[in-house]
């Protein structure tokens, strides 16, 4: 399980609790083991990934969205650029 603590020194850390119990054959517990691992360092790469990853998505929605816009107002769409290749002979063929 990941969680944040408080650190003895005031800031907050994330953590990766594991653990297993291990009992008798009546139930009742006879040991506990497990680990607690700082995993701040990997949270704050995770985080920054996926403020670049969103940064980039909005800006290439952006750009796609104004490149649509102009080819609409201006006819420099993908569908006019074919026609004036093929009209230069380079394209393919049309019957």
């Amino acid at each position: 399980m990941e969680y944040r603590v408080k650190h003895k020194a005031g800031f907050y850390v994330w953590v990766l609790d594991s653990g297993r119990v291990f009992r008798d054959t009546s139930g009742a517990i006879i040991r506990r083991a497990g680990v607690i691992i700082d995993i701040s360092a990997r949270k704050k790469v995770a985080e920054s990934l996926s403020r670049q990853t969103n940064l980039m998505s909005c800006r290439l929605s952006r750009f796609l969205s104004g490149t649509r816009k102009k080819a609409l107002s201006t006819g420099t769409g993908a569908l006019n650029s074919s026609m004036a290749l093929r009209g230069r002979g380079i394209g393919p063929e049309q019957p």
